[in-house]
């Protein structure tokens, strides 16, 4: 019959030799990967600890508690802040958007408007919590550490009305059409979009201001890098996948999607503006960092990269 040399009969010593370094690096990345979505699900469970249901009771009792000043509200709720900020990063940010019912209210400013909501919920929260008023909106910081973010709107005709990201002025929003292509993009990539935002997000709150993004551009480039993603769909794989791919996005304007503005990102400037290339290098050298710490298999460098030591 002759001898059975088994599976690795036709290899010659030194190929077997590195088949079996290849399976043993398999085994070590798997490790590895499984140490660092415990690490990210560590972060995560910071800034997503929240009951859904008791999100959706208080946004109620918010609600009610102004009473006749409240026409309607639009829930986002696409999981809460990625840290108590007295500002909204993004519209993913906003768990409601509030629409007043006193149309002349439009003649005043959004800050106005703010201070009016401030003043009208004050006295009116659980006992313990925390009120504060930022550039666009109103955040309330309850004694269990849920925070929640309203952001004020007002009905123009036949469209909505939110404040300006950037100036104290109104500015017109399609907050629906925003959260239909974010919980599509979402829900292709099996449910992982929206963590990722929140981990991009807690990068970029690290860097210098200048090179900041806006929470609502990294929310419309997040769309952009996963259309058509076909990669595994982890925050492991994808967080790096969304440096890679925004390093390039950033040097183009965007399409806004809420219609908001021509473009999210005009104050950026034209394509391959200075800013723009600086964005871009920025956002290459964290794709790099990231495939470095990958590469030497270290959750401290990955960790480094959230501010964390």
């Amino acid at each position: 019959m002759g001898g059975s040399g088994g599976t690795f009969s036709r290899y010659k010593p030194s190929e077997i030799a590195q088949k079996v370094r290849d399976e043993e690096r398999k085994i070590d990345n798997a490790e590895f990967e499984t140490r660092l979505a415990g690490r990210f699900t560590d972060l995560l469970s910071r800034f997503n600890d929240r009951d859904a249901g008791r999100v959706r009771d208080r946004l109620e009792e918010l609600t009610t508690s102004l009473g006749p000043e409240i026409a309607e509200k639009v829930d986002l709720v696409f999981g809460g802040s990625v840290a108590k900020h007295t500002y909204v990063d993004g519209l993913s940010d906003v768990d409601s958007i509030l629409i007043l019912n006193d149309t002349p209210l439009a003649e005043r400013t959004p800050q106005k408007i703010l201070e009016r909501l401030a003043a009208a919920l004050s006295g009116k929260l659980e006992k313990g919590s925390r009120l504060s008023v930022g550039s666009i909106a109103i955040t309330v910081e309850y004694a269990d550490g849920m925070t929640l973010q309203l952001l004020p709107g007002l009905r123009g005709e036949g469209h909505l009305k939110v404040p300006a990201w950037r100036r104290n002025e109104w500015s017109a929003i399609n907050p629906e059409q925003f959260r239909a292509g974010l919980t599509k993009r979402n829900e292709e990539c099996g449910g992982k979009v929206v963590p990722t935002i929140k981990l991009v997000k807690a990068i970029n709150a690290t860097l210098p201001e200048k090179v900041q993004l806006t929470g609502y551009h990294i929310e419309s480039l997040a769309i952009a890098a996963f259309r058509g993603y076909d990669g595994p769909k982890t925050t492991v794989k994808m967080l790096p996948h969304f440096f890679e791919r925004a390093a390039d996005l950033v040097l183009r304007p965007m399409n806004d999607r809420t219609g908001q503005s021509v473009h999210v990102d005009e104050h950026l400037g034209p394509a391959n503006s200075d800013l723009r290339k600086e964005l871009g290098h920025v956002l290459q050298r964290i794709s790099k960092r990231m495939t470095n710490a990958t590469a030497a298999q270290s959750v401290e460098q990955w960790s480094a990269l959230f501010g964390e030591g």
